[in-house]
């Protein structure tokens, strides 16, 4: 993300490709190096692990790959997407692009509001299912976003919500979106966090109990992230993909310790930034 050479890496530790528990030293299976950069504190694997290819994680039923509250949340796309609304200042057919669409539920609610949206997804399965549920066949192309062709300064807003996380190289990603946005054109980023609390305190008991295995990513288990990132992430690359952050949150999200821990560990994930998500919204230069 901010093209530092390997001497600013720092080893992490190691990651299993399977879910660690608490005693990952005793678990069978294939483990991998975990890095952080120490210039812009995005977290990665190295060797990066890489698919044949996208069907290998993701030719499966969105039944299977999302639990059916999460297929069925209309409202969270709803207010998704007044949210953007806002933040856009909407007018009827500004140009939207879904990244990654999935089974197209914010793609609809993008299109339900007036939105001249489109979608891409790389994944068939994924794509049948989002045309099934109303999304007509030429919004959405099935197609990864690294091979994707679409025209220069053509969309007024961009979602990459949970895929940079996924790809191979995300600041060309970055610098793909950005090339399709108009003049001024804002994305929309949501990533995981490499400060999240719960990653650092698990850590912290791996270290305790004598294991160099950490807690960050799953290269090679779903839900296969290959990336976390931090706010620095965003602002070193912005200088080499000509945009600016103009604005950012952390989501707490979950914490994944037992429920009665919630009531100390939310507050405190609110209080210093250490939540699950980081959202960043980037604004495209002038160059």
């Amino acid at each position: 993300m901010c093209g530092a050479e390997k001497d600013r890496f720092k080893f992490l530790g190691y990651r299993l490709n399977r879910a660690q528990g608490l005693r990952p030293a005793k678990k069978e299976g294939v483990k991998t190096k975990i890095f952080r950069c120490r210039r812009c504190g995005i977290v990665f694997p190295d060797p990066m692990p890489v698919p044949v290819n996208l069907d290998f994680h993701y030719n499966i039923s969105p039944a299977d790959y999302w639990d059916n509250d999460y297929l069925n949340d209309n409202e969270a796309a709803s207010v998704f997407v007044n949210h953007i609304k806002d933040v856009l200042e909407y007018r009827p057919g500004l140009k939207a692009l879904d990244v990654g669409s999935g089974f197209g539920q914010y793609l609809r609610a993008m299109l339900n509001s007036g939105f001249d949206a489109y979608g891409i997804e790389p994944s068939t399965r994924f794509c049948q299912y989002a045309c099934e549920n109303g999304i007509p066949k030429d919004r959405i192309f099935q197609v990864a976003v690294e091979d994707a062709v679409l025209e220069n300064n053509s969309f007024d807003f961009i979602f990459l919500g949970a895929i940079l996380e996924h790809v191979i190289n995300p600041s060309e990603t970055l610098k793909k979106c950005v090339s399709w946005l108009k003049q001024d054109g804002l994305i929309y980023v949501q990533v995981p966090s490499s400060s999240w609390l719960t990653a650092s305190i698990m850590n912290t008991y791996y270290r305790i109990i004598g294991t160099r295995f950490i807690a960050n990513l799953s290269p090679m288990h779903p839900p296969y992230h290959l990336f976390e990132f931090s706010l620095a992430s965003f602002r070193a690359n912005g200088i080499i993909n000509n945009y600016a952050v103009k604005h950012f949150e952390y989501a707490v999200c979950q914490t994944y310790f037992p429920k009665f821990l919630d009531g100390l560990i939310k507050p405190l994930m609110r209080f210093t930034n250490t939540g699950m998500e980081i959202y960043v919204w980037l604004k495209k230069g002038e160059k």
